[in-house]
């Protein structure tokens, strides 16, 4: 399901996924950056 579609023809709907599929990884690369610094942060405090 992409949300915001923007046509109902198949080239637009295309696009909107690409659009969506692209937001998407950079959201999961934020958060692999932060979850990476959260480990470093994490064995470098001590307990």
């Amino acid at each position: 399901m992409v949300p915001n579609i923007s046509k109902m023809d198949k080239a637009s709907i295309v696009k909107d996924m690409n659009d969506y599929i692209q937001l998407l990884r950079g959201q999961e690369r934020t958060i692999q950056a932060e979850s990476t610094k959260n480990r470093v942060d994490m064995r470098g405090s001590s307990i």
